[in-house]
């Protein structure tokens, strides 16, 4: 039989169950077995229910829902489906309990019931509570109601035990039950999930197992050593317990999860197995999107193939896939400033592996592995270079998928020159580099003359994105690892040192360590030396930016503040300051300042040198702050001794106050000073 034709779609499974609920000679409950995921729950409540309450197919019955969700005993299930029936008879959305004990109302609905549970009221609501409860199922009319036991892969109580409770509905009362799950995820009675515990559990003589059939001589020693009173046991139970005694054990507890399909054979006559289909599934869950027409078509179109080339219909998943594509379309809308086409297809390749790297995650499939900088690949060859009709892979998906995040700048910058890269591969058709994203499909001496002009236009200058200069390096050294000789990559490697201030803000961090196969390795070693150099140029300009702000003239010590307090992290990471001040300027600038810029020239260091902050540097191992010390001993010595005016001779104590306190945390902790 082929596989997709035994699973019924949600107007298949109406028709099944109206069919079963009008005719009254069949006495078996029916399954609805769906996977995880699937929306049986939403089906049962939002469609089934309904729609046998109120549309065409209306029937006489009314449904009681209950979920066996976390029930470990039968008085749980049975709690829930009493107050499930008064619940129905008070009407829909009232709760059953509040009502027994606020109203007498209520009890009016159940005038039999009245008589037998008066002598209960003068021992208060709870007992009149109670006693309703327990008196209910006699005046159950069981043709009036039909059962849906929901979630009974989720019950906590043995199986075989819930399914003799759905028994008596059937069997005694030709009651009409329905019962949901996903039957893949039914624990046996023995609730054990593999073999190795199944034998550990056979193992142990602390349980007490069935009595083998022994043989005359074993029958003989057990009898004597009865009637001698040996305090030993009739059968030696120190002993390791042998291999083939283990099995023996073990088909007991195979029996015991054979009594399931024993147990539902007698209860559940048919089982539905329930496959919601995709495009109203997809139709659902876009209903309350704010979506636009344009990107609700791709979402529904995308979707759709996906899940279907999958074989994939878990719901949940889809509904997740669409939270991250709402926030990327609010963050990075389509615009007149957009090329129209190109923002489609980015859409549609985002959402595609979206999708499939969320299906992949949820089924345990192999995730993409990032050992590059770049922030999007070509998605077949795992290649930097991206061509216009390849599908790519983007950091930020797995980022969300597999850890949850999501950064909106970030996103919008990666989108921001995807979609740049999609118009040069597009409208340049002559650009080498696009030519070698079908590396294995060129000819030898194709991809040397394109080699020879990419080198080319990249000593022009004609790469104006740094990241591309990376592309080449990665895609130079791929090429030189299939085996073609005297590619260029010195003078790449040579392009990029020349002016590394072009590299300031691309975000070297992803690189792995040098851990890697092939050529991959040599890339990992020449981003690690290429990133150390970056390191050294911010050093160098982050000393210039501080000291550039003592000749700015009047305003310096307010913009000065707002510096320190936006690189904070910045000197932490450097584990320096005032060893990169020029004194000669920061002197100028203190004499030349009005009080306000020295005001604020002193907040700056306590910013930066406040105790928290020592004491944090310290805990992370940051000891040398030799050079730090010096420089602020060489500042105070050439501070002027006197200033004209009050205000001004008050600053400069301040200030001397607050270099003396630095100076004095690291005369009382010397050993954080050492070289």
């Amino acid at each position: 039989m082929n596989l997709e034709s035994k699973y019924l779609d949600a107007s298949q499974v109406k028709t099944y169950v109206l069919n079963y609920l009008t005719e009254e000679a069949y006495a078996h409950a029916i399954m609805i077995d769906g996977e995880w995921g699937s929306g049986k729950t939403y089906f049962i409540k939002e469609i089934l229910i309904p729609a046998l309450a109120e549309g065409d197919a209306r029937i006489s019955r009314k449904a009681v829902y209950v979920s066996l969700y976390g029930k470990n005993n039968v008085n749980d299930v049975a709690d829930s489906l009493q107050t499930a029936i008064l619940e129905n008879k008070l009407g829909k959305g009232k709760r059953a309990l509040p009502f027994i004990k606020t109203t007498a109302k209520t009890l009016t609905e159940f005038t039999k019931i009245i008589p037998l549970v008066g002598d209960k009221v003068k021992d208060g609501v709870d007992a009149v509570k109670d006693a309703v409860m327990e008196l209910l199922p006699e005046f159950i009319d069981y043709k009036e109601y039909y059962f849906i036991f929901d979630d009974l892969e989720r019950c906590t109580m043995p199986i075989n035990e819930i399914l003799g409770y759905i028994n008596h509905f059937v069997e005694q009362n030709s009651a009409k039950v329905i019962v949901v799950a996903y039957e893949h995820e039914i624990q046996p009675t023995g609730r054990l999930g593999d073999v190795a515990t199944m034998f550990l559990v056979a193992s142990q003589d602390t349980i007490e197992w069935p009595q083998k059939e022994m043989s005359s001589t074993e029958a003989m020693t057990a009898s004597i050593a009865r009637l001698r009173g040996d305090k030993a046991k009739a059968t030696d139970k120190d002993v390791p317990v042998p291999l083939y005694e283990v099995i023996r054990r073990s088909k007991f507890i195979t029996d015991t999860d054979e009594q399931y399909s024993r147990v539902k054979e007698k209860v559940i006559g048919q089982t539905l197995y329930y496959r919601p289909n995709l495009k109203d599934v997809i139709d659902n869950v876009l209903i309350n999107s704010k979506l636009d027409s344009r990107n609700r078509a791709t979402f529904a179109d995308i979707s759709y193939h996906a899940m279907h080339s999958q074989n994939y219909h878990n719901i949940r998943t889809l509904q997740f896939v669409l939270l991250l594509f709402n926030k990327i379309v609010r963050d990075f809308p389509a615009s007149d400033n957009i090329d129209a086409d190109a923002y489609k297809l980015a859409m549609e390749n985002v959402l595609s592996y979206t999708l499939e790297t969320a299906i992949a995650y949820k089924m345990n499939g192999t995730k993409h592995e990032w050992s590059e900088i770049f922030d999007y690949t070509d998605r077949r060859t795992g290649g930097s270079i991206i061509a216009y009709d390849r599908p790519a892979s983007f950091t930020f998906v797995d980022k969300y998928v597999y850890a949850g995040y999501y950064d909106a700048a970030y996103t919008t910058r990666v989108l921001t020159d995807y979609l740049n890269d999609l118009c040069i591969s597009r409208d340049n058709k002559d650009e080498p580099l696009n030519n070698l994203a079908h590396l294995i499909a060129m000819e030898d001496n194709e991809i040397i003359e394109a080699v020879a002009s990419i080198t080319k236009r990249l000593l022009e200058n004609k790469y104006n994105q740094p990241v591309t200069h990376f592309r080449i390096l990665h895609l130079f050294l791929n090429i030189e690892d299939l085996g073609f000789p005297d590619i260029p990559i010195n003078q790449v490697i040579s392009y990029i040192k020349g002016d590394i201030s072009r590299y300031v803000n691309l975000i070297l961090d992803e690189v792995r360590p040098p851990d890697m196969w092939g050529f991959q390795e040599q890339y990992a070693k020449y981003v690690v030396e290429i990133k150390s150099l970056v390191q050294d140029h911010k050093n160098t300009w982050y000393a210039d930016e501080i000291n550039d702000y003592f000749t700015k003239g009047t305003g310096w010590g307010e913009q000065f503040l707002s510096f320190c307090f936006e690189h904070l992290n910045t000197f932490f990471d450097k584990r320096a300051f005032f060893s990169l001040i020029e004194h000669e300027k920061c002197l100028s600038a203190i004499n030349s300042s009005r009080n306000k810029d020295l005001d604020s020239f002193i907040s700056s260091i306590r910013a930066v040198y406040n105790l928290s902050n020592n004491k944090q540097l310290i805990n992370h191992g940051v000891r040398n702050y030799q050079k730090d010390v010096e420089s602020v001993r060489k500042l105070l010595n050439a501070l002027p001794h006197e200033y004209d005016g009050i205000i001004r001779k008050y600053q400069l104590s301040r200030l001397k106050e607050v270099l003396n306190d630095f100076l004095r945390y690291f005369d009382e902790n010397p050993q954080h000073v050492i070289e």
